[in-house]
């Protein structure tokens, strides 16, 4: 039952903010799951950033300073973690699933990720073009022009707000204008962990994970 889970879940918040809910059980195989929470803002600093946030959050897994983005899969695959790493302007979602034994070693491949990212020109220029690229495929497409149309007539928010819906070919002229050193300045001035969350189910040493956490991210703040 809800009650019953929360009775068992160990809540805390480490010294910069960023909130804790573990919850430790024995599962098939010793497999445990966790998700981790970046929350990116204020809001009022947001404006006119919503194409750089995105492109921001998509870069982050394409390399760090120490490795490649070839090299990050495949120290993951080594390690049997499934992981997904997404987000926007508005904050940046990672998720991994894994076994006990080797979920130390993918936090800390996870916290090189999200901490140390080298935003490669090469992976930047690829991904801008594909981002635009599909966009432009999809201007005589009715299902997307449909579904735009929808958004914007249902959006209550003003030009340059982070959540403004945009026309396709507004959000083609947006995507082609975001520049290297936006991303890299976004990042700098809007990533740490002082708003993040982090939850973990399944198999795991809790006081270790804990303890590893606070390590890894308990000093993290952004600019």
């Amino acid at each position: 039952s809800p009650s019953n889970i929360e009775t068992r879940t160990q809540r805390s918040t480490l010294p910069n903010g960023m909130k804790l809910a573990l919850l430790p059980k024995k599962t098939k195989g010793a497999t445990v799951s966790v998700s981790l929470r970046l929350n990116i803002g204020p809001e009022s600093s947001l404006t006119n950033k919503a194409e750089i946030g995105s492109f921001t959050a998509a870069l982050l897994n394409k390399g760090s300073e120490r490795l490649s983005r070839q090299e990050i899969k495949d120290s993951f695959d080594k390690l049997n973690a499934q992981v997904m790493i997404g987000g926007n302007a508005e904050g940046v979602n990672a998720s991994i699933t894994t076994t006990r034994e080797n979920l130390p070693a993918a936090i800390k491949l996870l916290a090189e990720v999200l901490k140390t990212p080298a935003f490669p020109e090469k992976e930047f220029e690829e991904f801008k073009l594909g981002s635009v690229g599909r966009l432009e495929q999809s201007l005589p497409e009715p299902q997307p022009l449909a579904s735009n149309a929808l958004g914007r007539l249902l959006d209550p928010n003003a030009e340059g707000h982070v959540r403004h819906v945009r026309s396709i070919a507004e959000q083609i002229v947006a995507n082609k204008n975001v520049k290297l050193e936006d991303v890299k300045a976004f990042y700098h001035d809007y990533y740490g962990a002082q708003a993040a969350t982090f939850a973990a189910v399944g198999d795991f040493d809790a006081p270790a994970l804990k303890a590893q956490l606070a390590e890894l991210f308990g000093s993290w703040k952004a600019k």
